[in-house]
């Protein structure tokens, strides 16, 4: 998500669920890095937003007939 519509999201969801900025100064508090970083932050709210995929960089793993071996005990 680019940086200018993270900030709208971010603003947006701030406003729909009050008790998310208690989250969010918890995890200021918690995390140093967090707060020094704008990115990061951004992400913050990313991660918590219905954009977020749980799946990102999840990559399919198959096993054809041919290679397929049992897996050890």
């Amino acid at each position: 998500m680019e940086s200018y519509v993270a900030e709208d999201v971010a603003r947006a969801m701030l406003e729909k669920d009050p008790s998310l900025r208690a989250k969010f100064d918890a995890a200021l508090a918690a995390d140093p890095e967090l707060a020094k970083s704008p990115e990061r932050r951004l992400d913050w709210f990313y991660q918590r937003s219905p954009a977020w995929d749980e799946r990102v960089n999840l990559l399919p793993i198959y096993r054809t007939a041919i290679d397929y071996r049992p897996l050890p005990p």
